[in-house]
């Protein structure tokens, strides 16, 4: 059904909504009197009769003094945080320039949910998070402002557009999208996680791809050991000028898009097809490498086994790893899909699916009918501890990675890390076979 545009009714010829006229006396009515009969016009207001209590003030009854609740911060625009005045001058300068970036040709409307949004990022702590390589979120956001965009994707966003998103993104990770694609759901994962958890990391990327081409990243921990200078290592990332939104905001394609360029190689599609947008997907091996790279931790992937509860160590992941989210892949009715879980409670499992933009939440025994692996920060079951329900589930950890590596030594089992996720949306609600 087609929502009605009720500004387009003629509203404008109804008169306003008055108060009625007093009563002619005040003296109270007798009991057992009956009502009089209107006298003329049927839809003439007449004197309201007193209204019990539970009614409510009526619109033209006189305001109530009642005590006001405080406006929560990040609900009012900027300017009206106070945390906003902490700020230096340097600082407010950069987000007030921002914000008139990507309010440019915006109704006030849009330009205050904008300023509402920079106002959300004040209060999560998006605006003051520190990065990798020990910078704010801050810094990228005035270097986005000093700089243009890069010149292949003037044809394809403007610097208000790619503010926006990036506005967006960071005051509302749970809304950002793999697209129409169904092969990108690992990458908007790796997105979305970054925007969770590392807001720094998330503009230090952006910023980089959209304005230089290029954005650096920590790479591997063998990498950042074997840097004779210590401290993360220059490798980077690299735009993929291609950009197809489809579905998805323009930033969340140059993100996405340059996440699979730096682990897949294009070699391995025919020349012909090459330009094509081929859905592919990343496998489990790919994404552990990405993880790897981007977040500069190691990764290790672990599989599920039938009839083994995965929630425990997913939520043991959740508390102990510095992430607030865990990369899981998941049996979706076309394949293999990737999404991310937020957080493991009696309710169930909440999870980010990158193809609806939201977090819906699913019992525990249906999440273990449909999860295939998890991508888990290796640090967490690796470190040495006294707990015995903490050694217990390191000691299933470090089972099913051994059953892993002795699968992937026999022919039968070596396609298992290889497993494309392209599998679209969570529509199965059971495993098949």
């Amino acid at each position: 059904m087609s929502q009605i545009d009720f500004q387009s009714r003629f509203t404008n010829m109804m008169a306003a909504f008055t108060a009625p006229a007093a009563p002619a006396s005040n003296a109270p009515a007798l009991a057992g009197t009956p009502e009089a009969a209107p006298l003329a016009d049927q839809n003439h207001v007449q004197a309201q009769a007193p209204q019990a209590p539970e009614m409510g003030a009526l619109p033209w009854d006189p305001a109530i003094d009642a005590p006001k609740e405080p406006a929560i911060a990040h609900e009012i625009p900027i300017t009206e945080n106070p945390k906003f005045l902490e700020l230096s001058e340097k600082d407010r300068a950069t987000v007030m320039t921002l914000l008139e970036t990507a309010s440019a040709g915006l109704e006030p409307g849009e330009a205050k949910d904008l300023s509402v949004r920079l106002s959300r990022m004040l209060d999560s702590g998006a605006l003051t998070d520190i990065d990798t390589f020990k910078k704010s979120t801050l810094h990228y956001l005035a270097d986005f402002n000093k700089e243009s965009i890069h010149s292949s994707l003037k044809k394809h966003a403007s610097k208000g557009e790619l503010a926006r998103d990036l506005i967006t993104a960071l005051s509302e990770p749970g809304k950002l999208m793999q697209g129409d694609s169904t092969s990108s759901c690992a990458e908007a994962t790796l997105e979305a996680t970054l925007a969770f958890t590392q807001p720094a990391d998330y503009a230090r990327i952006a910023v980089g791809l959209a304005t230089k081409g290029a954005a650096p990243i920590p790479g591997t921990p063998n990498d950042q050991q074997s840097n004779f200078f210590g401290g993360p290592p220059q490798d980077f990332l690299q735009l993929d000028a291609n950009v197809q939104p489809k579905g998805r905001s323009a930033l969340s394609s140059i993100m996405q898009q340059s996440f699979n360029a730096k682990v897949s190689s294009r070699e391995e599609v025919p020349f012909y097809l090459a330009n094509l947008d081929i859905d592919t997907g990343l496998d489990a091996n790919q994404v552990a490498m990405l993880y790897d790279g981007i977040i500069g931790k190691n990764h290790l992937t672990l599989y599920a086994e039938r009839g083994v509860d995965m929630t425990p160590a997913i939520k043991f992941a959740l508390e102990n790893a510095p992430d607030s989210v865990v990369k899981v892949t998941m049996q979706s009715d076309a394949g293999l899909h990737g999404v991310a879980i937020t957080g493991v409670s009696e309710k169930g499992v909440d999870i980010w699916d990158p193809a609806l933009g939201e977090i819906v939440t699913m019992p525990a025994d249906e999440f273990n009918q449909l999860v295939v692996r998890a991508t888990l920060d290796s640090g967490a079951f690796l470190q040495k501890s006294e707990d015995k329900e903490i050694r217990t589930l390191q000691s299933q950890f470090q089972r099913q990675q051994w059953s892993n590596e002795n699968e992937f030594a026999n022919s039968s089992g070596s396609d298992r890390g290889k497993a494309p996720e392209k599998g679209g949306r969570l529509g199965s609600r059971g495993r098949k076979g």
